[in-house]
């Protein structure tokens, strides 16, 4: 074995998931070498999703590879971007996880998941980043979006993805239960917040001052991202929050303007099949 070949064969040992394998099944440098296309092929997908997850996302959307080794023979097979440890994608208010699936491409999502790569980006390197609000019609894809974000962030970090009116209704339930709080406070804390099919309509003042704002204010303190979907665009939320000149109404609107940057998702209804 060359020396640049040797080098090289150290440098995948680095990597954490391929020192990994290499440990549980045993392999030696020669069972590397014999396999290096295999080995080099998942080091620069390694590679490519620290260094630029916009290009990656670009280039495979929402799938990945693994190594797998099935019958002492080692290669490449598909899996979507999912969180490595248990628990670090949490869904609240929802009997089953939202669909997911390879992200449909053409140039009117485009803007979106520019935007969605740019976050996940820039979340990874640990740059300070806002927020997204994705709006748009019933069926164009934003939960769907928005999974897909908090799939590739949970490899990582903690993501809880809310269901939001399910959030407003169980609130209104059990404002006066003493497990609110926890449940408040498990919102606030949650390094990555999703807020899904976000809405403004049957807020009850409690929900909105007591919940709501301080959520948010608290997240906006501390650098939280949140990820909110909605049908309303923010300027449709801020004419129902202030319709009456309410004061805690636009207290709510500001706090999520200042935390997001809004994007449209302007496409077709794909649940109309």
């Amino acid at each position: 074995m060359n020396k640049e070949i040797s080098k090289i064969i150290q440098e995948f040992k680095k990597d954490k998931e391929i020192s990994a394998f290499i440990k549980k099944h045993k392999l030696s440098d020669e069972d590397i070498l014999n396999n290096f296309g295999t080995f080099f092929d998942i080091y620069n997908h390694h590679q490519l999703l620290k260094e630029n997850m916009q290009k990656y996302i670009e280039e495979y959307g929402n799938n990945t590879v693994e190594l797998d080794y099935t019958d002492g023979k080692i290669s490449l097979v598909s899996a979507p971007l999912q969180g490595e440890g248990t628990g670090l994608l949490e869904f609240m208010y929802y009997d089953f996880e939202p669909e997911t699936g390879e992200l449909y491409k053409n140039d009117a999502r485009m803007m979106v998941l520019t935007k969605v790569a740019q976050f996940i980006q820039n979340y990874q390197e640990k740059k300070y980043t806002k927020g997204l609000y994705i709006y748009g019609s019933y069926g164009v894809g934003k939960t769907y979006i928005a999974m897909h974000l908090a799939q590739i962030i949970s490899k990582t970090e903690k993501v809880l993805f809310v269901f939001f009116p399910d959030l407003v209704r169980n609130l209104k339930t059990s404002f006066q239960e003493s497990n609110t709080e926890q449940l408040i406070l498990k919102i606030k804390q949650a390094p990555v917040l999703v807020l899904d099919d976000f809405g403004v309509s049957s807020l009850t003042p409690f929900v909105r001052d007591d919940a709501l704002v301080a959520i948010l204010q608290y997240r906006m303190t501390m650098n939280l991202p949140v990820i909110f979907t909605s049908n309303s665009s923010l300027s449709e939320i801020r004419k129902e929050l202030v319709a009456s000149a309410d004061i805690a109404g636009n207290r709510l609107y500001t706090r999520i303007k200042e935390m997001v940057d809004e994007v449209k998702l302007d496409d077709k209804n794909y649940r109309l099949r």
